[in-house]
């Protein structure tokens, strides 16, 4: 049977599929046993401290002499854990190897060994005893060591079936087949001769038994051997075809984890199920896993394989691995490439990226003979985009017109290391340009070895300039292009200084990119990383970075993102000479907008105002007044450069203020349960004139105060950023001393009333329940105690209460024994006091889907701000009955809804 030349295997990885009756391989003659020889390539097997000895490094031939079969033997029964390398050549310069060995003692040594589990041990075994012994003794080793045993067959599956006769292998077949009884064995209890079954083609035996688990049986159908259930495995690649294979490992919901896995399945499947592979590699959470499984994908040589590879430099833990393979197999990748490339995916993305690459590297005549081949608007486009790259549009920067700035700062820029390799080429990354004309290969080279040289208190004398000089919206397009290239990279710590790019050079864009990955990488355990990250949000220090550093302060589920986070901030705050809450006012960005809230976007003869929609989304209304949820596609009568500029401007005005808003809108809703208090000046200044603010204020009702505290006045914004009441009189919030957001148990009736009657019929809904805000209340009964205990009565799963707890504001207690914590603490700044929610009995620090459900021990208060509370230490309570009504209200109604869903 002739071998698919598509697929890379080594020709013993073919003999997995069985069912391919493949003839055996030639064994190549045994050489005389050099000592010498043996002891050279023994000395470059490297060890773990002694204890697990990586035999494969020693090249030991498939086929040996009985005299070097002993050494090899010896050097593995011999290596142990206290005589080391050294020690073990010492003793082997002198062994007698004569070649007779005793199968009894072979077989005690494998009960006693701990050091020599790997699948080469069998190629002594091989060498010394006849195929039945080598099953006799692998079936031995599994009555005392599965692991052992499991290493002994992948050795026996590699290294002695692709070269067994059908006359040697026709007894064995006839042993296992009598020795297998499927209906006998349940999915745990399976016997060592079913592995025997799996190699040997006995499929429908194998099949028998597999259909017999169910999917959640393959945790104890086997034994733990290297990357899992190494058994599980070696019964489902015993199977009789590719079908029986996918269709098991699909119902059993297995993936594909290991290299030995990989090479089994393209052995079935050759490059038909790709995606399995690929989603196999996706899974995997450790880099060098992925790493590794991914190169076994890349041994397939079709056009099949570049649309996992594309996938896996977005989605991988080593994107690197597969955008190398596509780069360095244009015969394959090139064809595939260009019709994806023509698509809207991120995928298609990646795909361009590439081709721009191989369009530079000199590969542009077999583009376009494949651009050729179909003429479509999509190919014109792709074309196009191909030859953006070298426009004649936008001249190359000359010596002559090149400003003083710039010259001294590439002047100032060390020469390119002949001995260094780029990690990355100017052409990976947008080119920046100066006066209306772009800087040649050459200069942005020169920028990428300044910022490798700049830290964010010393930036290149270069990175400078370009901060002084260049349009922030092009630096901050060029560092998030540089930034997405290392993530695809598997972001190699090597090339940090990208992250202090996004610090020197970014804005905005930069900030909005990086604060949710902040997160995600804390929630990896990527500690470093978190600290480079938050750095470098402090550096960016922009309204939109330090809004994310905010969110990572009021983040409750990771203390140590929140401490990291509000040291930053502290230090912000204390150069600013303002206080926490103060420097949190000053920093909502105002997304580019205009004093009245709004912002244009010119198309030349079309122009297109923001508005906010239902749920502050925001939408564009034109000149006849006709609101849209986005901006219209450029025609042919518009301004394509003032048109591209605005849809570019437009995608990150609405990125920008989808958070900004849903950020603000919460902050809000706190400042109204805290009851927290603007001065007039600062009010009007940080909301009332504040370009997105503004659009808020109207949507709320507002209390104007006294200077001792008493309300005076109820209002609202108007369009027009005047004030009124609720008889939309005109308001002159002047004579006011503070202002805040009226929390509607500080109203009567009369007056919600008439202020839901005027926001009705203004159409006006408000961010968050503010009106028709629902109110709780103690009991008579309840009154008289010093804990809520009206929640006490059930339990609540852990995770559905944390979660709700943490998204009402509440914080996290801190942990008591067993890495439990068991409360919840919410802050109430205007009255002083802080609110204790305990549950038992505790959740999980790591993960609250590995705890118990809760049952609820009440709630209690406490007098002052109280950030570090613990359950085993007495503390005077407040009683209920001298609470603020407000403050019950509000915890009743946070508990009311973390209590909703029971166990």
């Amino acid at each position: 049977m002739q071998l698919p030349s598509t697929v890379n295997l080594d020709p013993q990885d073919w003999y997995c599929a069985t069912w391919r009756q493949l003839p055996p391989l030639k064994r190549p003659e045994p050489a005389p046993f050099d000592r010498d020889d043996a002891l050279a390539r023994l000395a470059k097997v490297p060890s773990n401290e002694g204890y697990t000895w990586n035999w494969s490094r020693a090249r030991i031939s498939e086929s040996l002499s009985r005299e070097e079969a002993h050494f090899w033997l010896l050097a593995m029964a011999t290596a142990t854990a206290s005589g080391g390398l050294k020690g073990l050549l010492r003793k082997l310069e002198k062994e007698a190897c004569t070649g007779e060995v005793v199968r009894k003692e072979v077989t005690g040594w494998l009960k006693r060994s701990h050091h020599a589990r790997e699948p080469e041990l069998i190629l002594p075994l091989a060498g010394l005893f006849t195929l039945d012994e080598v099953v006799d003794l692998i079936l031995a080793a599994a009555k005392h060591d599965d692991y052992l045993a499991l290493e002994l067959i992948a050795g026996f599956r590699r290294y002695v079936l692709p070269y067994a006769t059908p006359e040697e292998l026709q007894p064995l077949r006839e042993r296992f087949r009598g020795s297998c009884n499927p209906a006998a064995s349940a999915a745990s209890l399976f016997t060592h001769d079913f592995y025997f079954a799996a190699l040997l083609g006995l499929s429908d035996l194998v099949l028998d038994l597999v259909e017999r688990w169910q999917a959640a049986d393959y945790a104890t159908a086997g034994w733990y051997g290297r990357g899992g259930n190494a058994g599980v495995y070696l019964l489902l690649f015993g199977l009789g075809s590719p079908e029986q294979v996918q269709e098991q490992l699909r119902r059993l919901k297995l993936r594909l984890e290991t290299p030995a896995h990989g090479r089994a399945w393209l052995a079935h499947t050759e490059d038909r199920a790709l995606e399995t592979l690929q989603s196999g590699i996706q899974a995997l959470k450790n880099k060098a896993e992925a790493e590794a499984l991914t190169r076994v994908l890349g041994l397939v040589r079709t056009a099949n394989v570049v649309p996992p590879m594309l996938e896996l430099v977005l989605k991988s833990r080593d994107p690197r691995t597969a955008r190398l393979w596509l780069e360095r197999h244009p015969e394959v990748s090139l064809p595939a490439l260009v019709p994806i490339a023509q698509g809207r995916s991120k995928a298609a993305a990646v795909a361009l990226d590439l081709l721009r690459g191989f369009h530079h590297d000199g590969r542009a005549p077999e583009i376009e003979a494949l651009l050729a081949a179909e003429e479509s608007a999509a190919a014109e486009r792709l074309r196009a985009a191909l030859g953006a790259t070298e426009t004649a549009e936008t001249p190359t920067l000359s010596t002559e017109e090149m400003p003083l700035w710039l010259q001294q700062g590439l002047s100032a820029v060390e020469p390119a290391s002949k001995r260094a390799k780029p990690w990355i080429s100017a052409r990976d990354v947008p080119v920046l340009e100066v006066n209306g004309q772009r800087l040649s290969e050459e200069q942005m080279e020169a920028v990428l070895r300044a910022l490798q040289a700049s830290t964010p208190e010393e930036p290149h004398l270069l990175v400078r300039g370009l901060r002084s000089h260049l349009d922030r919206l092009s630096l901050d397009a060029f560092a998030l292009a540089l930034f997405e290239y290392w993530q695809r990279d598997g972001m190699p710590g090597k090339q940090n200084w990208v992250m202090t790019t996004l610090g020197l050079l970014g804005s905005d864009g930069a900030a909005l990119k990086l604060g949710p990955l902040v997160r995600t990488w804390r929630e990896g355990q990527q500690h470093a990383r978190v600290h480079l990250g938050l750095k470098t949000l402090r550096a960016i220090g922009t309204d939109a970075a330090l809004m994310q550093l905010f969110n990572h302060m009021n983040q409750p589920r990771y203390e140590s993102l929140q401490k990291g986070a509000r040291e930053h901030l502290e230090e912000i705050a204390k150069e600013r000479g303002l206080t926490m809450e103060q420097l949190e006012d000053h920093a909502v960005s105002d997304c580019g907008l205009d004093a009245t809230g709004g912002r244009t976007f010119d198309f030349g003869p079309r122009q297109f105002r923001v508005v906010l929609g239902p749920d502050l989304k925001p939408m564009v209304r034109d000149a006849d007044g006709k609101v849209r949820p986005d901006l219209p596609k450029p025609n042919s009568k518009d301004d394509p450069a003032l048109a591209e500029a605005a849809v570019g401007e437009w995608k990150l005005l609405k990125k920008l203020l989808g958070e900004v808003l849903k950020a603000q809108a919460a902050r809000l809703e706190q400042a109204m349960v805290t009851e927290r208090r603007w001065s007039r000046e600062d009010w009007e200044k940080l909301i009332l004139r504040h370009p997105l603010m503004t659009n808020l204020a109207r949507l709320l009702v507002w209390g104007g105060y006294a200077a001792d505290g008493t309300r005076t006045a109820l209002f609202r914004v108007t369009e027009d950023l005047t004030c009124a009441d609720a008889e939309d009189t005109p308001f002159d919030p002047a004579p006011l001393a503070q202002v805040g957001i009226v929390h509607p148990l500080r109203m009567t009736d009369a007056e919600k009333t008439a202020w839901g009657e005027l926001l009705g019929d203004y159409e006006i809904t408000p961010p968050f329940p503010q009106i028709g805000r629902p109110v709780y209340t103690l009991t008579d009964a309840e009154r008289k105690d010093t804990r809520i205990n009206r929640f006490n009565s059930g339990k609540v799963m852990a995770a559905s209460l944390v979660g709700a707890l943490d998204r009402l504001g509440w914080l996290r207690g801190s942990p008591a024994g067993d890495a439990l914590y068991n409360e919840h603490l919410r802050f109430f700044y205007a009255t002083d006091l802080t609110a204790v929610v305990q549950y038992e009995p505790g959740v999980n620090m790591g993960n609250p889907l590995y705890s118990e459900p809760q049952k609820l021990e009440g709630c209690y208060f406490l007098r002052g701000i109280q950030r570090y509370v613990f359950s085993y230490v007495q503390k005077e309570t407040v009683p209920l009955a001298e609470v603020d009504p407000l403050v019950l209200s509000e915890v009743l109604a946070d508990l009311t809804r973390a209590t909703a869903a029971s166990a």
